[in-house]
């Protein structure tokens, strides 16, 4: 069995609340209700599941909302 490497385990742990940090100060400058947020987020979690490489779905949600003003969830 391998044994994780307790520090690189927190350091990941740590750059996924630095990244969810940044989406929801980022929602909070322009304005995103947190419903939308959400259904952003939901959607670039389910493209990495279908097989797109999204390094960051915080950064990638914030970015499309940040962007189109016109943007909707397509479920």
């Amino acid at each position: 069995m391998i044994t994780p490497d307790r520090d690189q385990l927190r350091a990941a742990a740590e750059t996924g609340k630095a990244a969810e940090a940044r989406f929801w100060d980022r929602m909070t400058e322009l304005g995103i209700p947190d419903g939308e947020a959400w259904d952003a987020l939901r959607v670039a979690l389910a493209e990495i599941q279908d097989g797109i490489h999204h390094t960051d779905p915080w950064a990638v949600a914030a970015d499309r909302l940040a962007t189109s003003t016109q943007w909707s969830s397509p479920t």
